[in-house]
């Protein structure tokens, strides 16, 4: 009996050791563990019917990763704080996004390619943009989706699943965020890209999160973010959104803001501007990927929350 035990607790050890070495993104600074090739499995369709930005502090951590192999395991989640900073200042972006959802503009796919959705130790999780679909999406399995000509069709992340678990990246993905009502969702380029979720035949829960390139930001982003502020003050300047819109960003000339939002008047606000400095290092001096080798940062992090459940599209590798 006693020999039986002991057996039993060595078994029980030797699985939760497994499972803590499958879990591990990197995220403590060791080694990460190396990922077989993908060359089989069942492709399974989804798409995001839910996505989540932070709205508290604690959400900005949960959402998270450490991007960058921080010894410390700190969290890097930058952009998800400046969401947090702008919910307290009245621009509640989580209702923006959810009305795209709704409504189809914002359309995030995911083609899971894996032989066993319980366990398997080389999965393949390919994110894709889609084009609005003609109709609102139901969200229940029955929505079909055309692949959009705006997102990279090699946007993969490799991993793991264990326990119906799955820990892949690093990598690069695509999504959207919608940042401003009644415009167009923002494209994002992530570096580094980490995804943690549970996956089923149906549907998927968990987070997705990487990094924006600094100079992305200051050249992409931040003057596509300004012409989306800007589209909306024009199409309604005493909208509820424009009105906000105007009081927090429409800065210079401080003594008579014009009304129109520049690129440069976001990256000196003083709401969000001291958050958007680049926060991690993932690259060398290069450009090579390549975390922590030079110890200066070059990108800004971002962890969403994410759902998706089951889609139909086809992807063109796989006809």
């Amino acid at each position: 009996m006693n020999r039986m035990l002991v057996r039993q607790g060595l078994m029980a050890l030797a699985a939760l050791s497994s499972l803590s070495v499958l879990g591990c993104t990197g995220d403590d600074g060791e080694e990460e563990p190396k990922v077989e090739p993908v060359t089989s499995g069942t492709y399974n369709h989804y798409v995001s019917n839910k996505l989540f930005v932070p709205k508290t502090p604690s959400e900005k951590t949960t959402y998270g990763f450490n991007l960058d192999k921080d010894p410390d395991n700190s969290i890097d989640n930058r952009l998800g704080n400046m969401m947090v900073v702008l919910k307290n200042n009245g621009v509640d972006i989580q209702s923006t996004i959810d009305e795209s959802l709704t409504d189809g503009k914002l359309s995030i796919l995911h083609s899971v390619r894996a032989d066993d959705l319980t366990k398997d130790s080389s999965v393949s999780w390919q994110v894709y943009l889609a084009d609005q679909p003609a109709s609102p999406p139901k969200y229940d399995g029955s929505d079909s989706y055309t692949i959009s000509k705006d997102g990279p069709t090699n946007a993969v992340l490799n991993g793991r699943i264990l326990g119906g678990s799955f820990v892949g990246g690093p990598g690069d993905v695509t999504i959207k965020i919608a940042l401003v009502k009644d415009q167009p969702p923002l494209i994002l380029n992530l570096v580094g890209a980490r995804m943690e979720t549970t996956v089923t035949a149906s549907s998927c829960k968990g987070k997705l999160g990487g990094a924006i390139k600094e100079s992305d930001l200051n050249e992409t982003v931040l003057p596509a973010v300004a012409n989306m502020m800007n589209a909306s003050i024009k199409e309604d300047p005493e909208k509820d959104t424009s009105k906000t819109i105007k009081k927090l960003f429409d800065t210079e000339p401080k003594d008579n803001p014009d009304g129109v939002i520049t690129a440069q008047e976001l990256k000196n606000n003083d709401l969000i501007g001291t958050v958007l400095a680049a926060d991690v290092d993932l690259f060398d001096a290069s450009g090579k990927y390549n975390p922590r080798s030079d110890m200066k940062n070059d990108s800004l992090s971002l962890g969403v929350g994410i759902e998706c459940v089951n889609a139909k599209f086809t992807p063109d590798n796989e006809k």
